[in-house]
Parts: C-alpha cells; sequence; structure tokens
C-alpha cells in the first residue's frame, strides 16, 4: 500500500515538475531550466505549480534580489565565476587541499 501511494505521489510530482519547468522555458527560454529541476521539486514539496513557477522567476530574476539566473544559462558564466572565486579562497585560506 505505501509503495502504490508513493507511486501516485511520485508520477504527480513529476507531472507538476513538468509543468513548472515548461512554464519557466516559454517565460526565458536563455536558460537551460533542466538545470534547475531540483530547485523546483524542493519547492514543489511544499508549494502549488502556481508558487513554484513564481518562486522560481524570483530566484532567477536579473537584478533581483537572488539573480541565479546566469547560474543556469547555458554558457554557465555565474557558475564558472563562483569556481574560480571558490579556487581563489582554497589556494588562499587552504593551499594544502589545492596541493592534495
Amino acid at each position: 500500500v505505501l509503495q502504490e501511494e508513493y507511486r501516485r505521489t511520485y508520477k504527480f510530482t513529476i507531472e507538476k515538475l513538468k509543468s513548472v519547468l515548461c512554464a519557466y522555458a516559454i517565460h526565458d527560454p536563455e536558460v537551460a531550466i533542466a538545470r534547475s529541476n531540483y530547485i523546483c521539486g524542493i519547492l514543489l514539496l511544499w508549494m502549488t505549480k502556481e508558487e513554484a513557477f513564481y518562486t522560481i522567476v524570483t530566484l532567477l530574476q536579473d537584478g533581483g534580489k537572488f539573480s541565479l539566473r546566469h547560474l543556469y544559462l547555458k554558457s554557465l558564466p555565474l557558475l564558472k565565476e563562483r569556481y574560480f572565486q571558490f579556487e581563489q579562497l582554497l589556494s588562499q585560506f587552504c593551499p594544502q587541499v589545492l596541493a592534495g
């Protein structure tokens, strides 16, 4: 019984996830939105599809409070920048980690 309930819930969540990701892909086609499916999936555990969609819009909006859009562009510019910053911090504060 529990396994059947899980399957129904999981399938329903997958359908909601697809719906939100497709809606965002229409909203902002430059973003490789599939990369943010884990964020969207977590949001859908506690939100409706509409709430999850508008939360994703807010998280990725340029010039907004979070401005995560550049993490999900096809060339990943913000991810590359953060990786560079992380490497610099490691070399400054934990050089043994980079040397190893």
